[in-house]
Parts: C-alpha cells; structure tokens; sequence
C-alpha cells in the first residue's frame, strides 16, 4: 500500500475516511478494444468509510495488469527481457528484428505497456525461431530488407 498514513482524504466527499478494506475487486480493463473483466480476490483496496470512493493506487493497478497479462496468455515483463538477453539483443536490436521501437521494447520489458495479444505472438515466434530468415535479425543468414523474395 501507499507510504502515506491513513487516514486519507477522500476525492468525492472531501472526507478524511479512506481506509484499506480487503475486499474483493473488480474492474473491466480496456486491452485490444476489447474489455477484460478483471477480479482481485480478497486485496487491501483503500476504501472511502463515508461514500464508499475505491482509490486505487500503483501496487493495484500491477496486480490488474498482471492478472490480465495471466487472463490473455502474455508474456510478462521479465519473460521479455529474460528471452531478449538470452539472445543477447538490445532492446533496440529486437525492435528492428519485430518491427518495434526500442522505447516500445522498454516499455514491454519494464511494464508501463502492455503488448498486444498480436505483438505477443510475434515476440513468442522470434524467440522461439530467431534464425528464420523472414526475421531482420543478426542470425538471419539473408535479411528481409536484401531478400528478392516476394509475398
């Protein structure tokens, strides 16, 4: 939880009476234009006594994404990193192999953005193939960009 003391203020009712609650909670988290029912079981939920306001803060908003990252079957920050280094790629190296921006390679990696389930795939291909020569990549024997080779 937050390092501030309780009680809090409460942003609806102005009222110093927001406390931790464990409770369930619940939320419909938007990822690919679609909505994600998420639930949290039995989490500390800073709660407003007065008018019933959740707030939430930094550590539940990480416990939602990794639940949603767990619900769609995506890779985790770690695992991006882990297999990235594993292959001993920049981040920026990995961006021009998938087609990314580095800063989209470090946003993934530190979890400040999640993939799409579509990026997911494609992360899991080339690192699952990372010599397929349809790859931009230093293992490629013949890059994309020199290859004569049409689709």
């Amino acid at each position: 939880m937050a390092d501030k003391p309780f009680p809090w203020t409460c942003g609806q009712c102005a009222q110093k009476t927001i406390e931790p609650v464990v409770k369930d909670y619940q939320v419909a988290f938007k990822h690919d234009g679609k909505l994600h029912p998420i639930k949290l079981s039995q989490i500390e939920v800073p709660t407003c006594k007065n008018c019933g306001a959740e707030q939430t803060d930094l550590q539940i908003g990480q416990q939602v994404t990794s639940e949603l990252r767990r619900k769609l079957g995506l890779l985790f920050p770690e695992e991006i990193k882990s297999h990235r280094s594993a292959l001993k790629l920049s981040q920026e190296q990995l961006g021009q192999c998938i087609g990314a921006a580095k800063e989209s390679i470090s946003r993934w990696e530190t979890g400040t953005l999640i993939q799409s389930v579509s990026t997911d795939k494609l992360l899991r291909m080339f690192f699952k193939y990372p010599t397929d020569p349809v790859w931009k990549s230093p293992f490629s024997k013949h890059r994309v960009a020199e290859s004569t080779e049409s689709y």
